[in-house]
């Protein structure tokens, strides 16, 4: 519970109490945060016809189904690492991954490659760079030291994540994002894999 605790103590930086007045302020600057990465929307200004929305849970959806009293970081810790009502497309996955890459900014997902150059397909996240290298690091020490470990090409300096989508109706869903090289990035994938498990 690494990500649950960050995710807590930035939601309630003045404790767990009634006293805290600013969760639902620090939830929605968390909110905004997240969605400056492309996520729980569909991309505008592209030439990809088919999406879907994806969705990052707003205030107002916790209040109607928990009451404006009855959620805290606890009632929706599973956002911490990617879960509960969180729901992110294939696409806004690679797209997340080439954010993680580019350390800090996306060109809108296109297929038309005499797009790549247009200034209003950038979008910044706004956040310092220091933080997107030391992702880079923890993606890099995943693929040597951690969970993908087996897939690692020694010649190229991978970064990736892991992951497990719970699925209610069957086995969970293998969930993998990732680009190399680690510097000077070239390529950014996702990869779902239905059923496989863990």
């Amino acid at each position: 519970p690494y990500f649950y605790h960050a995710f807590a103590n930035m939601l309630h930086p003045d404790g767990f109490g009634n006293n805290n007045i600013t969760f639902r302020k620090r939830y929605n600057l968390w909110r905004n945060d997240v969605l400056k990465f492309g996520l729980g929307q569909r991309f505008e200004g592209t030439d990809i016809g088919e999406q879907a929305g994806g969705a990052i849970p707003t205030e107002r959806l916790f209040n109607r189904t928990y009451g404006e009293k009855g959620w805290k970081a606890v009632t929706i810790r599973s956002l911490s690492i990617g879960q509960g009502e969180v729901l992110a497309t294939p696409l806004q996955l690679a797209n997340q991954a080439a954010t993680l890459a580019n350390r800090g900014y996306y060109i809108t997902p296109h297929l038309n490659t005499e797009l790549t150059n247009d200034p209003s397909l950038r979008h910044e996240t706004g956040m310092d760079t220091t933080w997107f290298s030391l992702t880079a690091q923890g993606m890099h020490l995943v693929m040597t030291n951690g969970t993908g470990r087996w897939y690692n090409i020694d010649s190229l300096q991978m970064c990736g994540k892991t992951g497990t989508a719970q699925n209610p109706h069957g086995k969970d869903h293998a969930i993998f994002i990732g680009f190399a090289p680690m510097d000077k990035p070239k390529i950014a994938v996702a990869v779902v894999v239905e059923n496989a498990g863990f």
